[in-house]
């Protein structure tokens, strides 16, 4: 399973309290209502667990993890820079 179908599949079944609102992509996901920021530490875990990608607490934002996209591409821009800080 791909992370986005993961991260989605995730936040439909734990996170959200109405899974059928929950479309993804460029859908604001907290600052709409749908999801708490608490559900950021839940995200976080979440990728540590399943994914083995322990994303530092400044990536964890709501400007990053707003919407399925931004999570996507923020979690991409971690891998690089880990990458980079360790290579």
């Amino acid at each position: 399973m791909e992370l986005r179908d993961s991260l989605i599949q995730y936040i439909k079944e734990y996170l959200a309290e109405d899974p059928d609102q929950i479309e993804g992509g460029a859908q604001p996901l907290i600052t709409s209502g749908l999801l708490d920021s608490l559900s950021l530490v839940e995200l976080q875990a979440f990728l540590d667990e399943e994914w083995g990608l322990r994303v530092p607490d400044e990536f964890m934002t709501v400007a990053n993890f707003d919407t399925l996209d931004g999570m996507v591409d923020a979690i991409n821009r971690y891998g690089e820079k880990g990458a980079a800080d360790t290579g």
